[in-house]
């Protein structure tokens, strides 16, 4: 199985494609190539998001541990591990 990648990997990324996506030095055609990843990406988070939501909200914990900047995103799971199961 491949290594999951972390949130931090995650937003290396995006911010590279921002920069791409941004950058004067880039013609029209690779601007959009990178728009166009990052309108991909934003809309695949925000159905997500609209789900994680509804059935996960954050505890008040969970809320305080976000705005100290003490939250591990790494640590989160969106659905159940299929090889953590009691039978």
């Amino acid at each position: 199985m491949a290594d999951k990648i972390t949130v931090e990997q995650i937003l290396a990324q995006m911010q590279e494609w921002h920069i791409e996506a941004t950058s004067f030095r880039n013609d029209g055609w690779t601007q959009v190539g990178y728009q166009e990843k990052l309108n991909a990406l934003h809309a695949r988070i925000t159905a997500i998001m609209e789900n994680v939501n509804l059935i996960n909200p954050l505890t008040e914990e969970q809320k305080e541990q976000v705005e100290e900047g003490r939250y591990d995103y790494d640590e989160v799971s969106f659905r159940a591990d299929p090889r953590n199961y009691e039978d």
